[in-house]
């Protein structure tokens, strides 16, 4: 993609965004696409609500997992998984019921 307006016409196409603390993360959480950023320990000053995980004032969309153990990424990544698999299951079945209807 050669701008962030080819990006963001991309991403609209997404239901979901998983990643790190990137460009992407940041458009698809203004595009207000559910997204999961995965933070390192040192947190950065521009999350206003760190303890509860979010994003907010910036992103309503956005929900931050922090690691807890700057050796450990496994954790967070398992909390996103956690988090986001019953999130497409839930997806999933309500796409069905259109589809059969």
């Amino acid at each position: 993609m050669h701008s962030f307006a080819e990006t963001a016409a991309y991403l609209t196409k997404f239901d979901l965004v998983v990643g790190v603390d990137t460009a992407i993360i940041h458009l698809s959480a203004a595009l207000g696409i559910q997204t999961y950023m995965v933070s390192h320990l040192a947190h950065c000053w521009r999350w206003w609500d760190i303890k509860a995980g979010l994003g907010t004032p910036w992103y309503n969309a956005l929900a931050i997992v922090h690691q807890k153990d700057q050796s450990d990424w496994k954790t967070p990544l398992l909390e996103v998984q956690d988090r986001v698999f019953p999130w497409i299951d839930a997806m999933v079945e309500s796409r069905q019921g259109r589809i059969a209807a």
